[in-house]
């Protein structure tokens, strides 16, 4: 920087005058005022200071994964899903309005894609036996009509 100063001010001498031009410009120099360094000062009033709302927050408060219960939907037309949903999750009601154009039976409460599906006491003996049936004569034994 002095340099510069001292190249502003030179009157294009010669290198040996250059030399002497320099110890002048070092001698010369005079210290800075108060005034020309206040920029650098920081402010003594802190109400109208600008550093409070310019301070960055390098942790923000965030909420961490695994403490919040968050429920997620699983829409009825997916075929395929990314995640291993839980029971409630996966046979929770459908919301949103009733489709007007569905019939009873599309109406109906169903456990399973295909229906309802309710508990059955049965052998696997029997069960095997009236299912070879029915798939080698086209037909089986009625389960709701008690035999007597």
């Amino acid at each position: 920087m002095l340099g510069l100063q001292a190249y502003a001010s030179g009157s294009g001498s010669s290198s040996s005058s250059d030399d002497s031009d320099q110890e002048d410009t070092t001698k010369t120099t005079k210290e800075p005022t108060e005034e020309e360094l206040a920029h650098l000062k920081p402010l003594a009033d802190s109400a109208h200071s600008v550093a409070k709302s310019l301070q960055v927050c390098a942790a923000p408060l965030v909420v961490p994964t695994g403490q919040v219960e968050t429920s997620r939907v699983v829409a009825p037309t997916v075929n395929e899903l990314s995640y291993n949903p839980r029971y409630e999750e996966m046979f929770a009601p459908v919301a949103g309005p009733a489709n007007p154009f569905l019939t009873q039976q599309m109406r109906a409460p169903k456990n399973m894609l295909t229906g309802f599906v309710e508990a059955a006491h049965i052998s696997d003996f029997q069960f095997e036996n009236q299912r070879k049936t029915f798939h080698s004569y086209g037909y089986a034994l009625d389960p709701s009509v008690e035999g007597g």
